[in-house]
């Protein structure tokens, strides 16, 4: 069955309120900088830990953290099947709307990292749903470094690309999020003056291989000189 935008469920008013909101989190302090790391829709941090611990360098502190929202199990399903799952924000793909938007979990942890006493530079490592955050995030901190692997950028919802280095790492066979649609939104970046630098990987798809993190270790060398 099709989805119709006018059965969409209508919300009542929305307000913001100031209130203590859990965050599960990692830390390793480091006297160089520090690495957050942003897991894709459905994982945890663990995910980011297994594959890209070993890419940041000496010296480097590193900041692990879960999405602010659960994603629930099927009541259905197994106890044994059942694993914890996160996202960062809601974005429905029919009506093309966030119902939690990406700036959310950007001020949240940029809450956290002011209670760490984190201080820059500040490399932030996305991936997937993770990398489409991770910008939002980069424009809180000056001179931040930003890698996006395999997700596209919200340029309509961007302040310019001025403060912070945006890098992006996409597989050229990702299903997922259309390299081509990430491509021309990087060029649209670039040609207004932005800090952008694309690296499209062959044979690669939306999981996370071995050629990217080779990919990306060697963005961070060439930042962290």
């Amino acid at each position: 069955m099709s989805f119709d935008p006018k059965n969409e469920y209508k919300f009542g008013e929305r307000r913001y309120i100031n209130t203590k909101f859990p965050l599960d989190y990692e830390f390793e302090k480091g006297e160089n900088g520090t690495f957050l790391f942003l897991h894709g829709y459905g994982q945890h941090f663990g995910v980011m830990k297994k594959f890209f611990s070993s890419v940041v360098p000496p010296g480097f502190g590193k900041l692990f953290i879960n999405g602010p929202f659960p994603i629930g199990p099927s009541v259905n399903e197994p106890l044994e099947k059942i694993k914890h799952s996160y996202a960062w924000y809601f974005f429905n793909p029919h009506t093309k709307k966030y119902f939690i938007k990406p700036d959310v979990p950007a001020s949240l942890i940029k809450g956290l990292c002011i209670h760490l006493k984190i201080k820059g530079p500040i490399h932030i490592v996305g991936y997937s749903q993770g990398g489409y955050l991770a910008p939002f995030l980069g424009q809180e901190f000056k001179d931040s470094v930003v890698y996006a692997l395999n997700s596209n950028i919200r340029v309509d919802l961007l302040r310019p690309i001025k403060d912070y280095k945006y890098i992006a790492i996409n597989g050229a066979d990702d299903e997922v999020v259309d390299p081509k649609s990430a491509t021309n939104s990087f060029h649209e970046l670039i040609i207004s003056g932005n800090h952008v630098v694309s690296h499209i990987l062959s044979n690669t798809g939306h999981g996370i291989d071995k050629q990217m993190i080779n990919q990306l270790k060697l963005c961070i060398e060439e930042n962290t000189l």
